[in-house]
C-alpha cells in the first residue's frame, strides 16, 4: 500500500548557515549575530 503524506511548507523561512554546527543559522529575516575575533576586543562587523 502506498501512503501519501503532505507536508505544509508555507510557513518556512530560508536559511543561513555558517559552520559545522546545526546551531550556526539563522532565518533569513533573522538578525545576524555579531561575529567577533578573540584577539580583538571590538566587533568585527557593525550590521544591523
Amino acid at each position: 500500500m502506498i501512503k501519501k503524506i503532505i507536508f505544509d511548507v508555507s510557513g518556512l523561512k530560508p536559511i543561513v548557515t555558517w559552520g559545522t554546527n546545526p546551531g550556526m543559522a539563522v532565518k533569513i529575516n533573522e538578525k545576524f549575530p555579531e561575529i567577533r575575533n578573540k584577539t580583538i576586543k571590538e566587533p568585527m562587523n557593525t550590521w544591523t
